[in-house]
Parts: C-alpha cells; structure tokens; sequence
C-alpha cells in the first residue's frame, strides 16, 4: 500500500470537509481514486451510483500529504 488515509476531518461542514491522506510510498497519485457512498441506516455504504474524484497524474514522495476538500484538491 503506498497511501495511508490518515483523517475525514469536518464531515459535513462542506466548505472545510475534508480527507487527509499520508504518502507511505513514491507513487504517482493519478493512479488512485476516491469515491463516495451515502450511509445506509446500518452505517455501511449504501449499493448504487457513487460520486468519484479520480487525482490527476502527478508523482508524490512518501512523507507528503495529500488532502482532498469537497470543493477542491491540494497536494501539500
């Protein structure tokens, strides 16, 4: 595995909602995706259409962070 997610930080507030993600490993990013599930009433994810964010090409190094807001992406 050669990322880590490390937090969902402020889950629901949108405007700073967002998934923290630890690079364990030199990678390029472009190869993962995140997607998106509502929650059914058991906690688990719900069967159906997903919302996607696929990460464009880019090489990251092991020790960066990569967050992924609900509005917008960053690798930091």
């Amino acid at each position: 595995m050669n990322l880590d997610i490390r937090s969902f930080a402020d889950a629901g507030n949108y405007p700073k909602e967002r998934l923290v993600i630890n690079v364990l490993r030199d990678t390029d990013i472009g190869e993962y995706a995140v997607l998106c599930s509502p929650v059914g009433s058991d906690g688990n994810p719900t069967p159906g259409g997903k919302i996607a964010y696929w990460f464009p090409d880019g090489d990251v190094k092991a020790g960066d962070i990569v967050v992924l807001y609900t509005t917008e992406s960053r690798i930091i």
